[in-house]
């Protein structure tokens, strides 16, 4: 997200910003009206570069909401968004970022 932009990037940013993936990734609406597999795939592919996007696929992670819907014949919606720093190097820069979605 950085290397993209020539502003300064706040955390704000970068919590909306996974928000609206997570959002469109793990929405589930009505379980009698799931989305395909294919559907989620093309609302996350914005999102993530295409090398990421590949290995999601590969990994069968857009077909966890909607079997999750289905098998428990609920809708599904993301609450809130909770970011936690894995490393920080001593300029501040941070290696990585786990979000946790609820």
């Amino acid at each position: 997200m950085v290397a993209c932009s020539k502003e300064t990037i706040t955390e704000n940013d970068i919590v909306n910003f996974i928000k609206e993936y997570k959002t469109a990734q793990y929405t589930i609406q009505s379980p009698t009206n799931i989305p395909t597999t294919e559907e989620i795939e093309e609302k996350v592919k914005p999102f993530l570069t295409k090398k990421e996007f590949e290995k999601q696929m590969a990994n069968r992670v857009f077909e966890i909401a909607p079997m999750i819907a289905e098998e428990m014949n609920k809708s599904i919606e993301i609450s809130d968004v909770i970011l936690e720093k894995d490393s920080e190097n001593d300029n501040g820069s941070i290696e990585a970022i786990r979000s946790n979605s609820y």
